[in-house]
């Protein structure tokens, strides 16, 4: 499971002085910030925080609410993250035996779609919203499929034996699996 981080706005509405105009400012915080509001006494003080730190002087608050944003994903706390991970250093582990004439082609390229399956699940986490969070996850398993192409181009020019290939492949295989299966649950 990962750790989700409630990410909450504070939202003042308040009257513009000598006009009717509303107008509203927003701070965000995460659960587990210290909120000054919540050890003041008397609405004086809270209004005089709000006032001071959203720095909207002395004009008339009308309406002081708070909202919570969708949480934030720790990715490091992902399974499928971790397990993209570990298959990203076996695929450079294993591309460090490649022919040197290789390094700007199939070494590059596997190297680079490894790396993308990690990275779009850590830039996924960072999206606002599910859908955004899901995107990035299709994206993760397209890379994924890539790399899984590509290494069996890799045996099949003789440069990853049938003993290399089989549990590499597997886990790539995995994180293909655990991939659309969290999309599937997205939707």
């Amino acid at each position: 499971m990962h750790r989700e981080v409630g990410c909450h706005t504070l939202c003042v509405a308040y009257v513009h002085q000598g006009t009717h105009d509303n107008h509203a400012v927003k701070a965000r915080y995460y659960t587990g910030d210290s909120i000054p509001v919540a050890r003041k006494k008397g609405i004086h003080e809270i209004l005089s925080f709000l006032r001071n730190m959203l720095d909207i002087g002395h004009h008339q608050v009308i309406a002081i609410y708070q909202t919570e944003e969708p949480p934030m994903r720790d990715f490091r706390e992902l399974k499928v993250w971790q397990k993209a991970h570990d298959c990203a250093i076996e695929v450079y582990r294993h591309t460090r035996a490649f022919p040197s004439d290789e390094r700007f082609g199939l070494t590059s390229q596997l190297r680079r779609a490894a790396v993308s399956v990690t990275s779009n699940i850590a830039e996924g986490c960072g999206r606002d919203s599910e859908r955004d969070f899901s995107r990035f996850l299709s994206m993760a398993a397209g890379s994924a499929s890539e790399v899984e192409y590509q290494l069996l181009l890799a045996r099949d020019l003789g440069y990853l034996d049938d003993g290399n290939y089989g549990p590499l492949n597997e886990k790539v295989n995995e994180v293909k699996r655990m991939l659309n299966s969290f999309i599937m649950r997205l939707r």
